[in-house]
């Protein structure tokens, strides 16, 4: 019977020196090259864990790893697009860990999903086959990964909804408070920089310029400079007049807890939860930056300077805050409806004075 790991934290992982296992030490290989290249500490461990769980397909699912072979060049086209369908399919037990029915995480992965594992499995390869450990990347010939099709609607936060969790920010025995300051300062800060959570976190004292409202952040790829609003300003400046911050150092975190030691993802997460319960809005850090990139694409900010200000690194991934926002597309198409300019002109007349037309039942 295969064994197979209860969580995801169990998932196969890399041993240095592991000289019997190929596969293990050209995964470790590849890591630390996308360490060399930069790559942020958030994306390495996602590297790592969709390739662990390639890796786990191919030794305890599939059993090829004992069948067929333990070294990468060992993988065909036909091997990686019955990854594909694995990916498509719907497994209760995926990754080997048996999920409740009724647990969200058992559902099946979504298009999206099955693109990042994709991309993620086939970069791999791709470096296999550039250094020469395999001759060709099997996944340049299996099914496509695309999302392109997918109409995946784009949450965003709705005005009243804003002004409901700003209302509880704002509210005095919250402000009386260290860590009500620091709340609203962060809130104020994804609201209107539109930054990713990472980005947020990865801030430290002496990245923050209140002289010139700019922020540096550790982005996906690299460090990059966010700017932010006067009343952003208000909300950091009130942060940072508690008098044991000025006692920490410039390369000391910038969010803190109670205790003065850095907020974490967890904290994080807590922050969010605590401010749930009390407004009832439903929102996450990504669905702000989705608020973000939205208000601005509806204020008809260029899709050059949108991609700048969100940081990403596609121009692609900008444009669906655009060819998605159903919002927008409708008041692009009143503004410029050709039978309204029509009429407009005379050349066409539908609506008719006098008594309006009633409709036969």
């Amino acid at each position: 019977m295969k064994q197979k790991p209860t969580d995801t934290t169990k998932l196969p992982s890399p041993k240095r020196g592991n000289s019997a296992c190929p596969f293990n030490s050209l995964i470790n290989q590849w890591i630390d090259f996308c360490r060399a290249t930069g790559l942020s500490d958030k994306t390495i461990l996602d590297y790592r864990d969709k390739v662990n769980k390639f890796f786990w397909w191919w030794k305890d699912c599939t059993n090829y790893y004992h069948d067929i072979g333990a070294h990468p060049k060992c993988v065909t086209t036909a091997q990686a697009t019955e990854f594909v369908v694995y990916l498509r399919e719907h497994h209760p037990d995926r990754w080997g860990i048996v999920k409740p029915t009724n647990n969200k995480c058992g559902k099946d992965l979504s298009p999206a999903s099955i693109a990042s594992y994709g991309r993620t499995v086939k970069t791999f390869f791709n470096w296999l086959e550039q250094r020469g450990y395999v001759e060709h990347t099997p996944f340049n010939r299996a099914a496509s990964f695309s999302t392109r099709k997918q109409n995946k609607v784009i949450k965003t936060v709705s005005e009243l909804e804003l002004e409901k969790l700003f209302n509880e920010l704002t509210k005095p025995e919250r402000l009386d408070t260290f860590t009500g300051r620091r709340d609203l300062a962060i809130i104020s800060m994804l609201v209107d920089t539109g930054i990713r959570r990472g980005e947020l976190l990865s801030i430290k004292r002496g990245d923050l310029d209140l002289d010139h409202n700019r922020a540096i952040v550790e982005g996906k790829t690299d460090r990059r400079v966010v700017s932010f609003s006067d009343l952003c300003r208000v909300a950091l400046t009130q942060y940072l007049a508690e008098k044991v911050l000025s006692d920490l150092p410039d390369n000391y975190a910038l969010w803190v807890t109670d205790e003065m030691l850095p907020l974490g993802y967890a904290g994080f997460g807590s922050l969010i939860r605590r401010l749930e319960a009390a407004t009832g809005v439903d929102f996450h850090a990504h669905k702000l930056r989705h608020t973000f990139a939205t208000t601005m694409a509806q204020q008809k900010v260029s899709l050059i300077d949108l991609k700048e200000l969100m940081g990403h690194s596609s121009i692609t991934t900008t444009e669906m805050y655009i060819h998605r926002n159903d919002n927008y597309l409708s008041g692009v198409q009143a503004a410029n409806s050709p039978l309204r300019r029509l009429n407009d002109k005379g050349v066409v007349s539908i609506a008719k004075k006098g008594r309006p037309v009633k409709h036969r039942r």
